[in-house]
């Protein structure tokens, strides 16, 4: 018996050894068919809350960044928080925001926020190429499903066993010039 949700199938409960060897009846399979229902609709119902928690994050994040936009906060203080707060929501490992060099050949580290980010303590490193790179000269999100084999940039210096991540950037137009990586644990699927 599928248990259904918007019309695709979730999971199927298996009833075996009906209590005093009996077979299993009309009545049996119509309360395990209302079980089923029941089931599905629960399920629906605590994905539904989980999205709103979600986006209700989300709202709160963006309202707390305009306000420190907005109040004229220190440029690194709005990139912490920008990290920060996208690394809470998402349950990323790593948040990573980095700047292009003046001549826009490189980036540097900004703010590094979670995993291994003591990594980045000091002078920035570097980076060139991987997928701040490539989020840079397409101006659009790029994802990999294993940070490992792509890197998140081609330096050395960054962190090992990221599993997946994406690199978004930040910003519009002629002024896209922050971006922004994501790592997130091993086993998380970016879809």
């Amino acid at each position: 018996m599928p248990i259904r949700i918007r019309g695709q199938v979730f999971g199927n409960p298996y009833l075996t050894e009906k209590l005093g060897g009996a077979q299993f009846d009309a009545e049996d399979e119509s309360i395990l068919t209302t079980l089923a229902v029941a089931a599905g609709v629960a399920i629906d119902n605590a994905r539904l809350y989980e999205s709103s928690q979600q986006r209700e994050l989300w709202v709160q994040a963006t309202a707390e960044v305009t306000h420190s936009l907005l109040s004229g906060s220190p440029r690194g203080a709005v990139l912490a928080l920008i990290a920060e707060r996208a690394r809470e929501i998402s349950g990323a490992g790593l948040v990573v925001v980095a700047l292009p060099t003046p001549e826009r050949d490189s980036f540097v580290v900004e703010v590094a926020s979670g995993l291994e980010s003591e990594t980045f303590q000091g002078p920035p490193p570097g980076v060139t190429g991987g997928l701040i790179g490539a989020a840079f000269a397409r101006a659009a999100a790029v994802t990999s499903e294993d940070a490992d084999a792509v890197r998140l940039a081609t330096d050395p210096a960054w962190p090992a066993a990221l599993g997946p991540a994406v690199a978004v950037p930040i910003g519009t137009g002629t002024a896209c010039a922050v971006f922004c990586c994501l790592s997130v644990p091993r086993g998380v699927s970016l879809s």
